[in-house]
């Protein structure tokens, strides 16, 4: 008897355990936007997070038609603002987070992370800024 390989559940650990699925930056008169594309929600349509500002991420929801539906804006204060953002499954629970880093001066940086709820939700954002001298 052969043995079936299960493309399809494979696959979907695949897209959940990637740490950044696709990001792309799109520069225009505005500036520049980071975006991130993932499936969030769990829904096997791929949704969008977009850098709207140096503190904000917005979470868009796809609809079956090919439009979005704002599902979340996730910020930090303006005194830790962030350059980098992704969407990575950190806990290991199947659902994709939102991680976002930005400098802190001196050698710090914040690291900010929202746990994805897998409905297009996130928890509280959680802050980490090591102390010491810095790491670099």
């Amino acid at each position: 008897m052969k043995k079936q390989i299960p493309t399809i559940p494979i696959l979907k650990t695949l897209l959940h355990a990637a740490v950044v699925l696709v990001a792309t930056t799109v520069v225009s008169s505005a500036g520049a936007a980071t975006e991130a594309f993932g499936d969030v929600n769990n829904d096997g349509l791929m949704d969008v997070a977009v850098n709207t500002s140096p503190n904000s991420v917005t979470i868009s929801l796809a609809n079956p038609d090919g439009s979005y539906t704002v599902s979340a804006i996730l910020s930090v204060p303006k005194s830790q603002q962030f350059a980098n953002f992704s969407l990575v499954d950190l806990d290991g629970d199947g659902d994709l987070d939102v991680s976002a880093i930005g400098v802190a001066g001196g050698g710090q940086f914040y690291w900010h992370t929202w746990s994805g709820n897998g409905d297009g939700t996130f928890s509280s954002r959680s802050t980490y800024r090591p102390r010491g001298k810095g790491i670099w």
